[in-house]
């Protein structure tokens, strides 16, 4: 076996804790991934009618399915690369005792990319199998939306395994490309000095910053203008419009972060208070590496109430809740306009499936990869912690200060998440109303879910990062 190779099963199995959390994270992402684009073959499973079958064949629900699904890639994708980075970045000095050593750069790039491809492939085979394992608690979705009886059955589909091989593999070779280059192009000298020194922020200064919220504040003004004015065009440019807001979200908390830091330190009474001081620096000093998976959760929970908001109204009409009046032309015969209203309840029923499936999805993975993130940076932060702890802290002043912070990395994508929806469900009446569908939108329901599953996770997160603290606090003495 090469060195290298040697090498890199090595650390993988050494560092096995620190994979963890980059590990979880690629395997729920080709779990999400596999039984976003097999509900289609799920689909065939079940005891569908002759007129459903006609209309939701396997291979035409798993290609649209394939496309929705571009943007799962695309958030996902960054996700894995801020997952690496976090990695890569705890073991610089690992890859600094490599150059010290005698290693060319180049072997300690093959190293390291070889420890990613390990870890990825092992992930997307975990993930695959979950998703098989989970495809009948996804059927429970498609046998209420669709009215038909549930069974139990596993769902191998060949062209979602396909997909999501090869979207996996793209997400794992960019993460690796990135980080090859980013260890490359680091001196040895900052290699060494990797942990103690901070993330920097690049919008630092008062212009760059206020630049950046401008730039953010338009590009998220330009969205909401689409989506409630412009209706049809949003529909017809939902993906770049989506990235739009991605990119403008993302640019806000940048600039917000850098803002609210400064303003909180402007007072000092409120600054100096308890550890607040500690924890403003530990929200500012990752600003960098959380906001991507902030504004991805933010873009998640923001898309997924609107999914599943749609997605009961359009359950309504497929269950009866839907004006056919469009179908009152008197040259029609009987038999033909009830042809043409069960084509529409089972088309209905089509968009409800796929609003829910992807909207509950949605929310549960934002909430997922938000306590995945967080109890990897509160293990980060051990040292500061223990630090604290070594100072005379008090045990409930750290745990609080661990509950502030993860609070924060909730509340904020929590929070713009609901100010988009504002606008969103503008576009989801829009869309309701166009096919019919009668009655409101039930958006406050729905809202209450959403903030029952982020509050559930966030108690889970608290717990978990506050007993690390607490175990790492009483190891370090």
């Amino acid at each position: 076996m090469p060195l290298t190779l040697r090498l890199a099963h090595g650390n993988v199995r050494r560092s096995i804790g620190d994979y963890a959390v980059y590990f979880a994270t690629l395997a729920f992402g080709a779990a999400l991934l596999y039984s976003f684009t097999s509900a289609g073959t799920f689909l065939e499973t079940l005891d569908l009618t002759d007129l459903q079958r006609s209309v939701l064949t396997a291979d035409s629900l798993n290609t649209i399915l394939q496309v929705f699904s571009l943007l799962v890639v695309i958030i996902f994708a960054s996700i894995v690369v801020s997952a690496n980075r976090f990695l890569v970045r705890r073991r610089k000095r690992e890859f600094a005792l490599y150059g010290l050593l005698g290693m060319r750069a180049g072997q300690v790039s093959r190293i390291l990319a070889l420890e990613c491809l390990m870890v990825g492939a092992v992930s997307l085979a975990v993930g695959i199998a979950a998703g098989v394992l989970l495809s009948p608690v996804f059927g429970l979705i498609t046998a209420a939306v669709f009215e038909v009886p549930w069974r139990f059955a596993l769902v191998v589909s060949p062209s979602a395994l396909g997909w999501t091989v090869g979207c996996f593999v793209g997400m794992t070779v960019l993460s690796t490309i990135v980080n090859v280059v980013d260890i490359r192009r680091r001196p040895l000298l900052d290699l060494v000095n990797a942990d103690k020194a901070g993330e920097r922020d690049h919008v630092t200064g008062p212009v760059r910053t206020t630049l950046t919220l401008l730039v953010g504040l338009a590009c998220i003004g330009a969205v909401w203008f689409v989506c409630t004015t412009l209706p049809d065009a949003f529909f017809m440019a939902i993906l770049p419009i989506c990235l739009l807001a991605y990119f403008g979200t993302k640019a806000v908390m940048r600039a917000g972060a850098s803002i609210a830091g400064a303003a909180l330190r402007r007072s000092r009474t409120l600054y100096l208070r308890g550890l607040r001081c500690f924890v403003s620096r530990q929200l500012e000093g990752r600003v960098v590496s959380s906001c991507s998976t902030l504004t991805s959760v933010c873009v998640l929970v923001a898309l997924g109430v609107c999914l599943v908001a749609g997605g009961f109204a359009f359950v309504a009409g497929a269950h009866g809740q839907v004006d056919f009046s469009m179908l009152g032309d008197p040259t029609v015969t009987a038999e033909q306009a009830a042809d043409d209203i069960a084509n529409l309840r089972q088309m209905l029923a089509l968009f409800a499936f796929i609003s829910l499936f992807y909207g509950v999805t949605f929310m549960v993975s934002a909430a997922a990869m938000l306590a995945l993130q967080q109890l990897s940076q509160t293990e980060d932060s051990h040292a500061s912690y223990l630090m604290l702890d070594e100072i005379g802290c008090d045990r409930h002043m750290l745990a609080g200060a661990v509950r502030r912070q993860v609070g924060a990395y909730f509340a904020v994508p929590l929070a713009m998440a609901l100010v988009h929806d504002v606008f969103g469900m503008r576009f989801v009446a829009y869309l309701t109303g166009a096919f019919g569908v009668s009655g409101a939108v039930p958006v406050m329901p729905v809202v209450l879910l959403t903030v029952a599953v982020m509050g559930a996770y966030y108690l889970i997160t608290c717990r978990q990062c506050v007993r690390g603290v607490a175990t790492a606090c009483a190891a370090g003495r």
